[in-house]
């Protein structure tokens, strides 16, 4: 008799789809080019040029497809996302001291979201013969004069070279050859300062120390832990430029930030008195001059060469003597180019425009200007009448 034995065996599989990126990325570095991966980080001041250089004792020997990576810092993001950004960098290889290589232009591979720089070339490689990588960026080219500045004053770079492309950025960073360069802290932000200010604030790095620079002295403060600086000045003449600059506990120096005081005062210097001569009383109507014939007003404005103002004034009540007599509300004129107009209602005495001296001073002849045109039928002999006049310097666009 014959026994049929059918066994069930349950397969069980589980799909996990791989994406594009996990198939080609390197988890290790089986696939180095150098047997330690250095990076030399390097900027003049003179050139504006930035410098990443790998490099290392090569590997491997053959003739292979080679990668060249560099992750540059989140300072560098808007760098690389300049549209003449390929045409600012290239990558030279060495192998030694001669040059075998360059890789610019479209060669480049630019990702602004990972921060990296890429290129790949083939090249003939040799056991024990060294190999050198340099990315260099000129950062004139891009209109930017200096290394960009950071919260700390330090930018970190990393670079790798491989036989893959796609690195994880976590093996470029911890696998990878790494180095520093010393930057300006970011510069602080000042706000506006005016001519009526005694404190300069702003906000700028936590706890670094503060120095205010002026036409007339250095004054020295500290940003809180909030991030808040305030530092006392003397007041400060319009069109000053006052310079912030942070510094941190190890002395790294911010940017500096500039900001000119702006002129916000515009006042008025009028002589508390206006005197007009004694004056024979006849039979004709006569115009009383001031007993100052040199008698002025000072217009100051602060806000700046071009600024408007208008000059305005009123007899806030007829010329009146002590005993209660008045004269008629026309007595006091404002003669102007040969045009009389009443003072009873509010009369436009000047119009200006500030020049490049902040003091404006109004005068006039000594027939013209505030006079008095009296009717002699009215006056009251010996006896002295008086009046205030109301003043009203006006901003005007």
């Amino acid at each position: 008799m014959k026994v049929l034995i059918v066994l069930m065996t349950t397969i069980i599989f589980i799909f996990i789809p791989v994406t594009g990126k996990e198939q080609y990325t390197v988890k290790a570095l089986d696939l180095s080019l150098l047997k330690i991966q250095n990076l030399d980080a390097d900027y003049s001041e003179e050139t504006n040029e930035l410098v990443l250089d790998i490099h290392g004792v090569v590997l491997l020997s053959i003739s292979t497809n080679t990668h060249y990576i560099y992750k540059l810092p989140e300072e560098f993001k808007f760098i690389l996302e300049h549209p003449e950004i390929r045409n600012a960098a290239e990558i030279t290889i060495e192998k030694g001291i001669s040059p075998i290589r360059t890789i610019n232009g479209d060669q480049l591979t630019i990702n602004k979201d990972r921060g990296t720089i890429e290129g790949a070339t083939t090249i003939q490689l040799g056991l024990i013969s060294t190999l050198s990588a340099k990315l260099k960026i000129n950062l004139s080219q891009l209109g930017v004069d200096s290394l960009p500045t950071s919260d700390n004053g330090l930018l970190k770079f990393y670079g790798i070279a491989t036989t893959k492309g796609v690195v994880d950025l976590d093996i470029i960073v911890t696998e990878g050859g790494s180095d520093e360069l010393k930057t300006s802290l970011v510069a602080p932000v000042v706000h506006d300062v005016t001519d009526q200010d005694t404190v300069i604030t702003g906000t700028g790095k936590a706890n670094t120390t503060v120095e205010v620079i002026t036409l007339d002295g250095t004054y020295n403060g500290r940003v809180d832990q909030d991030g808040n600086l305030s530092v006392d000045v003397p007041l400060q003449k319009a069109g000053t430029e006052i310079t912030v600059i942070l510094t941190d506990e190890e002395g790294n120096k911010s940017k500096p930030t500039s900001t000119i005081v702006i002129g916000t005062i515009l006042e008025l210097f009028v002589p508390d008195e206006i005197q007009f001569k004694e004056t024979k009383i006849g039979f004709e109507e006569i115009i009383i001059p001031r007993i100052e014939s040199d008698w002025a007003i000072d217009v100051r404005d602060t806000r700046g060469e071009g600024s408007s103002w208008k000059l305005k004034a009123k007899a806030t009540t007829p010329l009146t003597a002590t005993n209660g007599h008045s004269l008629s509300p026309e007595t006091i004129i404002f003669y102007n180019n040969n045009m009389a107009t009443y003072l009873k209602d509010e009369v436009i005495i000047q119009e200006g425009t500030t020049g490049k001296e902040e003091l404006t001073t109004i005068t006039w002849d000594k027939d013209e200007g505030i006079l008095l045109k009296l009717n002699p039928m009215e006056a009251q002999p010996g006896v002295e009448y008086t009046t205030t006049v109301q003043w009203t310097l006006e901003d005007t666009p």
